[in-house]
């Protein structure tokens, strides 16, 4: 049977409604709208709720269940053992185990100090000639502690890739190392800041024939060194402006 935790506060149909509407299709705004509540600290999910929803899933929709939008914001007891649990699972397409990564992803995101646990699996992804999986892998590493010098090489590597797309990711996870550099071990801060991976980074964002590369490579030479003055690549896409929040009367 399904319940609502006794310790919450506030409109418990409310708490109870937010995993059904997450995993139903009512549109990406409500979906936006419930991100924001929930990082704003407004709504809060029913890990109990969840809990119980998985147990009685059926095995084949677990993948989907867990990609569905709200398993990322749980905390690491009761995100971790389901998603190991399932994406260790032998019988999944390329899309799920894909799918997967990116809730992984999502919840390295809000619990950044896990992420040397999920080592194995974004190795896996990063070293994997499946297109799909090193897109993931890629963006992860820039969430680990260390990286051995056959991986290392692969980043560089991703950085000269003929897909646009992986050069892009490739950046953005030396974007994240570069901005943890002080939490990273010396041998990949070395890597990360080193003169050869800086000559191609500024290759890529004075001659790389795509406007999302350009931006990429942009952003990690910004987080690499920030007092050097790289202006944005004309065309990068800018962000909308923040809206002002209305004073309450």
């Amino acid at each position: 049977m399904l319940r609502a935790s006794s310790s919450w506060s506030g409109d418990i149909r409310l708490h109870v409604a937010l995993p059904v509407m997450l995993i139903s299709d009512v549109g990406w705004e409500l979906h936006n709208t419930i991100y924001k509540g929930l990082r704003a600290g407004r709504y809060h999910l029913d890990s109990k709720l969840l809990k119980d929803l998985y147990a009685v899933c059926p095995k084949s929709l677990r993948p989907q269940l867990i990609h569905s939008g709200f398993f990322s914001w749980l905390g690491p007891a009761e995100f971790e053992r389901p998603f190991v649990e399932t994406y260790r699972r032998k019988r999944l397409t390329v899309f799920e185990r894909r799918d997967l990564a990116l809730s992984l992803e999502g919840y390295l995101w809000s619990q950044p100090t896990r992420a040397d646990k999920f080592a194995p699996i974004i190795l896996e992804l990063l070293r994997s000639p499946e297109w799909e999986y090193r897109l993931r892998g890629l963006m992860m590493v820039g969430m680990l502690s260390d990286l051995a010098e056959a991986d290392c090489k692969l980043i560089l590597q991703a950085l000269r890739d003929k897909s646009f797309e992986i050069r892009c990711q490739a950046c953005n996870g030396l974007c994240n190392l570069a901005k943890r550099r002080s939490k990273v071990s010396p041998r990949l801060r070395a890597f990360c800041m080193s003169p050869e991976i800086k000559e191609i980074a500024l290759g890529l964002y004075k001659r790389d024939p795509t406007i999302e590369a350009k931006t990429c490579a942009y952003y990690f030479l910004k987080a690499r060194e920030p007092r050097a003055g790289h202006k944005p690549p004309k065309g990068m896409p800018v962000p909308p402006p923040r809206r002002k929040r209305r004073k309450r009367a």
